[in-house]
């Protein structure tokens, strides 16, 4: 199966994850105000920064986002987020080419950027970069995705 390893890693899951999976903190990469957001703001980039909570092993990185709907007559908000009831939107699992062994305390740092893809209208380019520095592992890598 090592031949399609690399088309299967491009592509992330959506699907809906336990929280008991999540070994990390977690952290905001971008704010968007519907009110005044333009096309351009959507192709973004943003630095992350996450601390694992216990020993284990990452996979991957995972992502979700949180609606708060606060300047209308009958405020809505709700999470897409593991924590809380599953919605039809799930979340978005970015595996990683390499298992890290992580440790308590120690930090995974990088940065997400995010645009349209230039061949189709309807798929995303994602890339990550990822900088480890700790007991098991010191890497220093980047991973492209396609979100179709």
């Amino acid at each position: 199966m090592q031949c399609i390893k690399p088309a299967v890693m491009s592509e992330p899951l959506i699907d809906v994850c336990e929280k008991g999976a999540i070994n990390s903190s977690h952290c905001k990469v971008l704010d968007i105000d519907l009110y005044t957001v333009t096309k351009k703001d959507l192709d973004f980039s943003s630095s992350y920064e996450l601390t694992f909570l216990r020993n284990d092993t990452c996979h991957g990185i995972m992502a979700w986002f949180d609606i708060y709907f606060d300047k209308v007559p009958n405020k809505v908000e709700f999470t897409t987020g593991p924590y809380d009831k599953a919605t039809h939107w799930k979340q978005v699992v970015f595996y990683t080419d390499y298992d890290l062994y992580v440790e308590r305390g120690e930090v995974l740092k990088g940065s997400i950027a995010v645009r349209k893809s230039n061949f189709n209208f309807r798929e995303l380019d994602v890339k990550f970069s990822f900088h480890i520095n700790g007991n098991h592992a010191q890497r220093d890598w980047y991973q492209l995705y396609k979100i179709r």
